[in-house]
């Protein structure tokens, strides 16, 4: 049998690439949310994949060449289900989701229009009231020259009604206001108008129209890939949320590349603007963020990265827009005051298992090279185990453990205590993991696809979150009186404030059961997801519970998206 599917494999690649399907448009990105990521995933622990990028979103090109490395590694009959799902997606890479029609020009270029429709309803089940119907109409055009250039746009104009007191979604979700205009009327005063903030009065009864725009613009020069655009880009070995760049951000624009390392590494630079909300009309608040990282394959078994950021003024900085420079040596020489962060990735592969690990970190005293609770190291880490047909074929499970420390994200500047405008955030969301300073998480799911276009997925998580937010730097002065020593340094901080009088800790304890199943041929695909959320609070000084904070919710998000492009793409 599995013989048969890699033969079957063998064909469809030949298929694709000469008939020039899916490589006429090759560098265009799969979107982030594609399930073709979590199947590549499950290959690479599986054995069936030499190496993975941690480099985030990939091309079509990319996607296709790994999935048909993983057909031509069919070694025996218990292969059957990874080369049947692999064999799916090179199906489904042939073409965009939503390709209306596919044109040519000249002898290489294509032309490609998408279009589709989504309606979601999400509802907090336990308070109707809090209930957000919304439709979206996204539209993408696309341009590509031979495997050598792209272009992109896409525009997505979600319709949507508030009236809501609560947003009905779970804790740590991102928010729900816009990137920049949005156009709101309000029926009680029969009036309407664009703001810049997407603000909301809980329970006044609105309608609502928001704008996504992504873009992409990338350039296939063989010894680098060149790329600009908007877009949430994801760097690391987590699926659930990274520390350096991770996809549960909002978009921002950049530019940059990525450079193959031999066959088994690669190392990418970016650099891109962070914007924050104009509150009542003020000035837009932007900032730079440069990045880059090495990621190497060692061994078979054996992948590590290291990477850093910074974040400055919007200003010309020639040493951090050098790709090759070291912004933390950069930052200290020129005596700034730019919130500069480092860090590593590391990643073992045992058969079906996967053991991975990210530290990130912020202003590290040299003095205290060991002491992980100082104030003024400042740090992130994340702990992870995945497994691929450990128990069943085509079932994966994964446990993840995070930590943020006081203050992660944040940056203090004593020029003005009060300035969050070099903090690790873009319109109200982390660029990195989701979870704020001062925080941890649990987080355990498992996964199971019945097709490429049909999966169960699962989910719990354990949050706790204490004081401070990421757009909260602290004052050095209040801390060390409240810590009653003299320099800040001095300070030692307890797990989550343990035992200091006059804060809260906020924990969350969820579970999330989605479905999702598209049906063939005509383009319609459902999608449910279930969560159940209990939430309390307590006092630092003695982690007792304060009495009224308990909170259960239950909260149901229903979609349909429809691809017409399925019914009425016109032949090429």
């Amino acid at each position: 049998m599995h013989r048969h599917h890699r033969l079957i494999g063998a064909a469809i690649v030949l298929l694709l690439v000469c008939t020039g399907i899916t490589f006429a448009d090759s560098l265009r990105y799969v979107p982030l949310d594609d399930p073709v990521y979590d199947f590549l995933e499950y290959a690479r622990v599986a054995g069936r994949l030499d190496s993975l990028p941690r480099i985030r979103p990939y091309s079509q090109g990319d996607v296709t060449q790994m999935l048909g490395e993983v057909l031509e590694s069919a070694s025996d009959s218990s292969d059957e289900w990874v080369s049947a799902r692999a064999g799916e997606h090179l199906a489904r890479m042939d073409g965009p989701r939503q390709s209306v029609v596919t044109g040519h020009f000249g002898e290489e270029g294509t032309v490609t229009v998408d279009a589709g429709v989504s309606l979601t309803t999400d509802v907090a089940l336990n308070r109707l009231r809090d209930t957000i119907p919304t439709f979206t109409t996204p539209f993408t055009l696309a341009i590509g020259l031979a495997d050598d250039v792209h272009i992109s746009l896409d525009v997505t104009p979600a319709f949507a009604y508030w009236a809501w007191y609560a947003q009905p979604y779970r804790r740590y979700d991102p928010q729900l206001l816009s990137d920049y205009y949005t156009y709101t009327y309000w029926f009680d005063t029969d009036t309407g108008s664009f703001n810049h903030s997407g603000f909301h009065e809980p329970g006044r009864p609105s309608f609502r129209i928001m704008f996504e725009t992504l873009n992409q613009f990338s350039v296939d020069l063989d010894y680098l890939r060149l790329h600009a655009g908007r877009q949430a880009l994801d760097w690391g070995p987590s699926n659930v949320s990274n520390l350096l760049l991770s996809g549960t951000a909002k978009p921002y624009d950049h530019l940059g590349f990525t450079m193959p390392l031999g066959s088994s590494g690669t190392f990418s630079w970016m650099t891109g603007i962070l914007q924050d909300f104009a509150w009542e009309s003020g000035p837009m608040e932007e900032r730079l963020l440069t990045a880059h990282r090495v990621g190497y394959q060692i061994t078979d078994w054996l992948y590590l990265a290291i990477y850093e950021s910074v974040i400055y003024d919007l200003s010309f900085e020639l040493a951090y827009l050098n790709p090759l420079s070291f912004y933390y040596v950069t930052e200290v020489t020129q005596g700034s005051d730019d919130n500069k962060l480092g860090g590593a990735d590391v990643i073992v592969n045992l058969p079906n298992v996967e053991f991975y690990g990210s530290f990130f970190a912020d202003d590290w005293d040299a003095g205290r090279l060991l002491s992980l609770n100082s104030s003024h190291n400042e740090w992130a880490g994340i702990m992870g185990a995945r497994t691929a047909g450990l128990f069943l074929p085509g079932l994966a499970l994964n446990l993840e453990l995070v930590y943020l420390s006081h203050w992660m994200y944040t940056h203090f500047t004593w020029v003005d205590a009060s300035n969050v405008g070099k903090s690790y955030q873009h319109y109200g969301t982390p660029v990195g993991h989701y979870l704020g300073p001062n925080s941890w998480m649990a987080h355990l799911s498992g996964r199971y696809d019945f097709t490429a276009g049909t999966w169960g997925e699962t989910a719990v998580r354990l949050i706790q979150d204490g004081r401070g937010d990421i757009n909260t730097p602290p004052n050095w002065t209040e801390e060390a009186a409240l810590h009653e020593v003299t320099d800040y340094r001095d300070i030692y901080y307890t797990f989550l404030d343990r035992g200091k009088p006059g804060f809260t800790v906020d924990t969350t304890l969820d579970w999330t059961l989605s479905g999702h199943h598209d049906f063939p041929g005509v383009g319609l695909s459902l999608e449910v997801d279930y969560t159940v959320q209990y939430s309390f609070s307590q006092a630092t000084e003695d982690m007792s519970r304060i009495a009224g904070s308990e909170l259960l919710d239950h909260y149901l998000s229903l979609q349909a998206n429809w691809s017409p492009g399925a019914l009425l793409r016109v032949p090429e």
